[in-house]
């Protein structure tokens, strides 16, 4: 074998191998954030509509001339909003936990606690 070709054959291994080590750190990466982006997902996709309803109930309170009887029936659909999120979020929540094995499970839950402050408390903003 030429000695271009040893380097190329070398060259080759190398760059192989950087790119098994990438793609494996990647997986691995992915797969630890895995449990709590499913879990940030479930909220993500359903935030829309509570989103909507607070930039319209926000709409009314800075009108000119406040109307009450407007303002109580958007602040209606507001409230049925948020109970739609926080009912579907708890739903899909209990599907997504149980199909997940304990130590994902405990997984999610310590991340969940340390990202409100530990304990159960809610974070300070």
């Amino acid at each position: 074998m030429s000695k271009r070709m040893k380097i190329i054959f070398a060259l080759s291994l190398l760059l192989n191998a950087l790119l098994a080590g990438l793609f494996g750190g990647h997986m691995i990466a992915s797969h630890n954030n895995r449990p709590i982006t499913e879990i940030q997902e479930i909220r993500s996709d359903m935030r829309a509509d509570v989103a909507i309803q607070r930039a319209k109930l926000a709409e009314i309170m800075k009108a000119e001339v406040f109307d009450q009887t407007e303002f109580d029936a958007q602040l209606q659909i507001f409230s049925d909003a948020q109970c739609n999120f926080n009912r579907e979020f708890m739903i899909r929540l209990n599907e997504k936990v149980q199909k997940m094995p304990v130590a994902e499970r405990a997984e999610v839950i310590d991340k969940t606690m340390s990202r409100r402050g530990g304990k159960g408390k809610p974070r300070r903003r």
